[in-house]
């Protein structure tokens, strides 16, 4: 997947600054499908992500 997102050099550069924003969607367009993210695939990675995210905000 090609990053197409202005202003950042790199992918890792994007998702830490949409991790900040606590931004999922943005996030899970970033990630591949393929890879697993912390020994999980990106499906669960990305549940238990919203579920802290959701934490954090409330």
């Amino acid at each position: 997947m090609q990053l197409r997102t202005v202003g950042f050099s790199t992918e890792k550069e994007a998702f830490v600054y949409f991790l900040g924003l606590m931004a999922t969607k943005a996030i899970d367009l970033l990630l591949r499908d393929e890879l697993t993210n912390q020994r999980m695939p990106k499906r669960v990675f990305m549940e238990k992500l919203e579920r802290a995210f959701s934490i954090f905000r409330d």
